[in-house]
């Protein structure tokens, strides 16, 4: 809070300024069914696609593109593969992880 206020102090602006000057973007979650082998391939499959672009296989793996990123991985408790995006607008969030998806192969 303190942060805050030194830079309210700071810009003279109101918060709701500050606010308005941060860009939106807007996340977008999807799951599919999927044995973990399944899920496994489709990993290595978007690793190998998105070779250039220096995938994060961290956890699953995440792509990052210049209007969002796309984090692919599978779920710790259940035969499903989870496809997070996030990007400026929901049709760009949603562009990206069918892209990704088909990629993946699923």
């Amino acid at each position: 809070m303190s942060l805050v206020l030194q830079l309210l102090a700071e810009t003279g602006k109101r918060v709701s300024e500050l606010v308005g000057s941060i860009p939106a973007y807007v996340a977008v979650k999807e799951k599919y069914e999927a044995p973990r082998e399944r899920i496994d391939a489709a990993v290595e499959a978007v690793t190998r696609a998105y070779a250039d672009r220096t995938p994060n296989t961290a956890d699953g793996v995440r792509i990052d593109f210049p209007e969002g990123w796309v984090h692919l991985r599978a779920s710790n408790t259940e035969p499903i593969v989870r496809i997070i995006a996030e990007a400026r607008s929901e049709l760009a969030a949603r562009r990206l992880i069918s892209e990704v998806r088909s990629a993946a192969g699923l």
